[in-house]
């Protein structure tokens, strides 16, 4: 994937303002750089971070995962306790929560939800949206649910709310490598007996419909393809300049192809 610059925040006292203000329209760190997963979210107020790609004459580098790495003095037990004792009695500790859900993977995140259960016999996720609230009540059930099903829900909200959400429904699938959008694929029609496919094919239409159809088949070449950035470029700026009269309605055909079979790594390049 594409080395990712960070581009960091002006510092400030309180952590939960830093994300209400900045952080919360990139509720979920699970946004895509390249073929991995590239997470905007660590430990600290350096987390509220937002990556750009660099330009074509960087160095291309590859890595198989985000930025928020699993601590390595992980101990479930005791971080189900801290989060008990931030909800417990007046009051909620956000500080406390948000610098502890920040610093884990969601593999710990998970790990943690089942230790909490396991301690007090209550539900983590409840617990939290009893005690939270707004924006930041969003960014912490996102933060604790598994990637997959975050995107199969955010999915179906695009599809099922009032409109389409079309941003989201690029923003998820042109991201996510052929494996996750098939896992995706899998997730929705497991939680809600749908099909993603007649669903977006229901709620879609012309080429953004044959766009979207091209990525869920998951069938996108890996890596970068050097000898087509040039034509792939040529055919996006001819389908960008469509209020030309120089486009005909085989080009936005021809254009959903090539953008759809290519790997998000490569689309950056065009």
């Amino acid at each position: 994937m594409l080395e990712c610059s960070p581009i960091t925040p002006q510092p400030t006292r309180n952590l939960v303002q830093t994300f209400n203000t900045c952080v919360h329209q990139h509720v979920y760190a699970s946004t895509s750089c390249g073929d991995g997963w590239c997470a905007s979210l660590t430990s600290s107020c350096s987390s509220a971070t937002f990556f750009l790609p660099l330009n074509k004459s960087s160095t291309v580098k590859m890595a198989s995962r985000g930025t928020v790495k699993a601590s390595g003095n992980f101990n479930a037990s005791a971080d189900a306790e801290v989060l008990y004792k931030a909800m417990k009695g007046l009051g909620t500790d956000e500080d406390a929560i948000l610098e502890l859900l920040t610093a884990r993977s969601n593999a710990q995140r998970q790990e943690i939800k089942t230790t909490y259960k396991t301690l007090f016999g209550k539900d983590l996720i409840d617990d939290l949206k009893g005690e939270l609230g707004g924006k930041f009540e969003t960014l912490i059930v996102g933060l604790m649910t598994p990637p997959i099903a975050y995107d199969v829900t955010l999915l179906r909200n695009a599809i099922k709310g009032a409109g389409t959400d079309e941003k989201v429904l690029v923003e998820i699938l042109a991201s996510r490598t052929p494996q996750q959008v098939k896992d995706i694929i899998a997730g929705y029609r497991q939680e809600y007996d749908a099909d993603l496919e007649e669903d977006v094919c229901g709620d879609t239409s012309g080429h953004f419909k044959r766009l979207l159809v091209i990525l869920l088949q998951a069938n996108r070449q890996q890596g970068i393809q050097e000898g087509m950035i040039e034509s792939d470029a040529q055919v996006s700026q001819l389908f960008i300049a469509e209020r030309l009269p120089l486009i005909v309605a085989s080009d936005g055909e021809v254009w959903a192809a090539g953008y759809g079979s290519g790997t998000s790594c490569h689309r950056k390049y065009l």
